[in-house]
């Protein structure tokens, strides 16, 4: 005897019905994580394409559990529902319509046979419909009964065979087919899916991009700008999250409701319109309201003054004297607008306006970087970070941190984003009788060391920076160290030679790959304490003496500062001519500071690096630059560039600003200067210690040396640094913020090469 069901079955089928249930909640699950996740993704990618699929994750997977509860989890809580009833010998329901003809059974294709079952007498077969045909042939006095499944719902069939067609062939049982009822059933829930995902994604997004996105704007466009509603629809798919509302209004409007264009961010009207607006508009800024032509300097325009098409991100101009206006302005020389699928300025232009200018006063805006590539920009080209404070910073508790905000090293930071020479200053002596640093570091040969062999563990190489003095020296002052002070010029040769030598094999016997080497820092005709040429020619000449001795293979680099004074740098360039003539100075490159708050245009310095290379026939190079991302200072003690006067401000102190400085200085180092070597930065990791008060920093800036300069530095230099000893006056100049994290302006040393921005 065998029976239909057993308990074993049920087991089963509870299983069954548990995975079903699992997948359903799976396929949810993982629908909505996707959706949230693609949410959070909007602001570091194309917003309008991470909603369009998160939206597209939350559907599918609605579809795809809507499919698994009609097609497997309720048939199977179906049937186990009936066969729980056989067991406990509950009535059976009949379903479906069966017909018994001479040859075979006959039954309705929207009925699907699940298995046969014959019975005759006591002893009962179950057969499984496997394939899609099956023959029986029942013996004499033989009932089949059928289980199936008709629109989804489990049933019984019962069917009695007469004695008179006994024996008669089954054939034919066909399963029958579900695909209609199936879709009938789906599209409804599919349907319905669909508009509770939009309904939940549209609140979700809200809720997302409200705490995430920096700041939402509303942008006026005015409609008297051909194709201005096409303006519109591209800007809301391009700038999603930040923008808000995007108005189309005609300036008609605008002035009988005036309320319609008040506490927009941006607004984006024809040029040829501004005197209407600055008569009917009360917002408008100040300094617009008396412009004579809006394509003059004031505010910010976007425009191509000779065909008013084509209008890039480019030409974007911004005067830094103005104050901020609440809202900004872009004005079209005429009231068209060139939007083709090859050139939609205007879209690129707000891009460009947003991702440059803060919209929150006080406020940096961090966003995806614009660089243009740079032409012809050798492989081998030194792009240089000095970061000789970075032992003293991390001593001081300071942690550096990628893009996404994982904890890295520095130098594997730096290395990812295009950097492959690190510059280090090296101080002979910088310690007071007690052994405490003087600060800026405490750059001694043992930090170099350090730095050294952690660049090199990054693939980078070295360049190093000997001031010969106890402590900085720059322009303003070379002094003498202290265990040089009496020595005759012979002698403190002899004593630039030894150091110079003992340092180097030291970094040798590191294993650490010296690119460049400095015999001097900013050697402005001072040197160790030595004024006259004669002697510093003989210093720099003992430096060059060393480094081939030691690294025969390294360059000799001599370094000045202020290239905007022409005159004297030609004085230089003759001086060392002479004197390498004589024999009596030996290098290989020119290197100059260049800040450009200070040093004159980029046109002076591709023209005075020119001069120089040809005067003297050596290698040129940028030594050290840098530029502010912000105006704020982070650690309680001031910044050497805030947002005061006596500067130039060629570029805003924005991130996209600090970018477009570098970019733009290695554009003139390579295609302005026929014998272009390099551009490094300075100190682009001296970042705040700390971010409660100026008293806890000052405990870490003396004990470390992470400060420019500490209290005991007034043994040496007591009428500078023994005075204004503090912190880090460069903390707004770095590529990292105050936590540590990389800033997007890092990324333009490698997208130099390859660019991401068309103009």
């Amino acid at each position: 005897m065998r029976h239909l069901l057993q308990e074993s079955d049920l087991a089963q089928q509870r299983r069954k019905v548990r995975r079903y249930q699992a997948s359903v909640w799976a396929v949810i699950l993982a629908g909505l994580f996707a959706f949230i996740l693609l949410c959070v993704l909007t602001r570091t990618g194309n917003a309008s394409l991470m909603l369009r699929l998160g939206w597209l994750c939350l559907i599918l997977s609605g579809w795809g559990a809507t499919a698994l509860f009609v097609c497997g989890l309720k048939p199977a809580q179906a049937r186990l529902t009936h066969w729980e009833g056989l067991l406990r010998g509950e009535p059976v329901m009949r379903e479906g319509v069966f017909h018994m003809t001479e040859e075979r059974f006959r039954i309705p294709r929207s009925v699907a046979v699940r298995r046969v079952l014959l019975r005759c007498g006591e002893e009962e077969l179950r057969l499984n419909l496997d394939e899609d045909w099956v023959s029986l042939a029942p013996p004499e006095g033989a009932s089949v009964r059928l289980m199936t499944v008709r629109r989804f719902v489990t049933g019984i069939g019962i069917l009695q065979a007469p004695p008179e067609t006994a024996g008669a062939p089954v054939s034919a049982v066909r399963r029958g087919r579900r695909l209609r009822p199936l879709l009938s059933a789906l599209i409804p829930l599919w349907i319905l899916w669909a508009m509770m995902a939009m309904l939940l994604g549209g609140f979700v997004f809200n809720q997302i991009t409200e705490t995430t996105a920096d700041r939402k704007i509303t942008i006026f466009v005015d409609a008297e700008l051909q194709n201005a509603p096409l303006l519109a629809e591209e800007l809301e798919k391009a700038l999603l999250p930040p923008v808000r509302m995007v108005k189309v209004h005609p300036f008609s409007y605008a002035m009988f409701n005036g309320d319609a264009l008040r506490g927009a961010d941006l607004y984006i009207v024809p040029a040829s319109r501004i005197g209407e607006y600055r008569e009917w508009f009360a917002p408008l800024p100040p300094e617009l309201r008396e412009l004579e032509d809006p394509l003059q300097p004031g505010g910010i325009r976007v425009r191509d003054p000779e065909s008013g098409l084509a209008v890039r991100a480019d030409v974007i101009l911004y005067d830094a004297s103005l104050p901020k206006p609440e809202a900004y302005w872009l004005f079209f020389g005429k009231e068209s607008l060139h939007l083709t699928e090859e050139d939609r300025s205007a879209v690129r232009a707000v891009q460009e306006l947003l991702s440059t200018y803060s919209f929150v006063p006080g406020e940096e805006k961090r966003s995806s970087l614009h660089v243009r590539k740079v032409e012809h920009l050798p492989e081998d080209f030194i792009f240089g970070m000095d970061v000789s404070s970075v032992i003293a910073e991390e001593n001081s508790g300071v942690r550096y941190r990628d893009f996404d905000g994982e904890e890295k090293d520095l130098f594997r930071i730096l290395a990812d984003n295009g950097i492959n020479t690190i510059r280090v200053r090296v101080w002979n002596h910088p310690y007071d009788e007690e052994g405490r640093g003087f600060g800026g570091g405490n750059c001694d040969i043992a930090n170099a060391v350090e730095i050294g062999k952690r660049a090199a563990a990054c693939g980078l190489q070295l360049l190093v920076d000997f001031h010969y003095s106890d402590f900085w020296a720059d322009p303003g002052k070379q002094m003498v160290p202290r265990a040089w002070a009496n020595l005759e010029i012979g002698e403190k040769a002899q004593a630039v030679y030894d150091f110079t030598v003992d340092c180097l094999t030291r970094l040798k016997e590191a294993g650490v790959p010296v690119r460049m080497v400095q015999t001097g820092n900013e050697t402005n005709g001072k040197l160790c304490g030595e004024t006259s040429w004669t002697n510093i020619a003989c210093l720099m000449d003992a430096g060059a003496r060393a480094v081939r001795a030691v690294y025969p293979e390294a360059l000799v680099a001599v370094h000045f500062s202020n290239p905007e004074k022409a005159d004297s740098y030609r004085t230089y360039a003759r001086i060392l001519n002479d004197y390498e003539k004589r024999g009596l100075i030996h290098y290989d490159v020119f290197a100059t500071s260049y800040y450009p708050y200070w040093h004159g245009s980029l046109e002076n310095l591709s023209s005075v690096l020119t001069e120089i290379a040809d005067t003297c026939g050596k290698r040129v190079m940028v030594m050290e630059t840098a530029y502010a991302w912000t105006e704020k200072d982070s650690d309680f003690f001031p910044n050497t560039i805030g947002g005061g006067g006596g500067i130039t401000r060629n570029y805003p102190f924005t991130v996209q600003g600090q970018a477009d400085s570098i970019r733009d200085l290695t554009d003139t180092v390579v295609n302005g200067t026929p014998a272009g070597l390099g551009v490094v930065y300075w100190e682009g990791a001296w970042i705040t210690v700390g971010r409660s008060t100026r008293e806890e920093n000052q405990l870490l800036w003396e004990k470390y040396g992470s400060g420019w300069a500490s209290s005991y530095a007034a043994v040496y230099d007591p009428d500078d640094a023994g005075k204004y000893y503090g912190g880090s006056a460069v903390d707004n100049q770095t590529f990292f913020d105050p936590e540590g994290r990389a800033l997007e302006s890092l990324k333009v040393f490698r997208l130099m090469r390859e660019g991401n921005r068309k103009d």
